[in-house]
């Protein structure tokens, strides 16, 4: 693990500790039949500034190039790729451009959120569900879901392999940082890392662990504060299993998990019950 760096010069460090920022992520992940890489990094970067977010580092290995993008992330594999950004990204434009390019072949997509706090402080079409809906609609053969606070819309047969835990209002301090880079090296002991501790709040991280990706975001605003961790191509249990000592670190009032993009309540209920039985005895 290394130390948290300190970025001076991002969009996150403009944002104030008492400050409104919508922490909740737009995610967008594309598969392809083509070699991806061969799009070439520069024309990547490119999109990745039409959606309004700017690569601060990179990390890579044989399977995958890692974007950290101030609180947002881009996994750029040969047959797919992955965004994740929160605040008031574009993310659907990233769809658009790929879509318009002749030299890709998109076999599958999904975009899908959490509610956000305040839509309304969106640019279109992410102000508003029917907006985001009709936006989708136009594209021929996408199914539109909602899944316990969460929009979902997939085209074609998805074969991700991914988990995410997201945590709503919460306490946040360097101690609770340490503690949960603990818990990532508990079972990531060799993974390459790239993370960023902005100031005067916020944090990002992205990880390789050969095929295995990580990737956390925190927006630790006591009005707003959230936290996101999606790992991929690993085991559902191993995943949930990480989540449940995630969750034990960060005493949250909220929790939601996600496995392949489908609600697990039972996880969280469990969890839930568990600490409220610890808090009466």
């Amino acid at each position: 693990m290394t130390d948290s760096d300190v970025v001076n010069d991002c969009l996150a460090d403009s944002v104030q500790f008492d400050e409104f920022f919508e922490g909740a992520e737009k995610r967008v992940s594309i598969a392809s039949n083509i070699n991806l890489t061969s799009i070439g990094v520069a024309q990547w970067r490119e999109w990745i500034r039409d959606v309004g977010c700017n690569v601060l580092s990179t990390i890579e290995n044989k399977h995958n190039i890692f974007f950290l993008l101030a609180e947002s992330s881009f996994l750029l594999g040969k047959n797919y790729v992955m965004l994740k950004t929160c605040g008031k990204t574009k993310p659907l434009l990233i769809l658009e451009n790929i879509f318009e390019n002749k030299n890709i072949s998109v076999t599958s997509f999904k975009y899908s959120r959490p509610d956000l706090l305040k839509p309304e402080l969106q640019f279109e079409p992410y102000n508003s569900l029917e907006n985001e809906m009709s936006a989708m609609k136009l594209y021929s053969d996408v199914e539109i879901s909602r899944d316990d606070k969460w929009l979902i819309c997939q085209y074609g047969e998805s074969h991700e392999n991914f988990h995410e835990l997201v945590c709503w209002k919460f306490d946040w301090d360097d101690y609770i940082l340490e503690m949960l880079l603990e818990v990532l090296n508990q079972y990531f002991p060799m993974a390459i890392i790239d993370d960023k501790k902005f100031i005067p709040c916020g944090y990002s991280l992205n990880m390789l662990d050969d095929n295995i990706y990580l990737t956390i975001h925190v927006t630790p605003q006591t009005s707003c504060s959230y936290l996101s961790v999606e790992v991929g191509n690993i085991e559902e249990s191993i995943a949930n299993e990480l989540f449940e000592n995630i969750m034990q670190v960060i005493n949250a009032t909220d929790y939601r998990v996600h496995n392949n993009g489908k609600c697990n309540k039972n996880i969280c209920d469990t969890f839930t019950n568990q600490q409220n039985m610890l808090s009466l005895s």
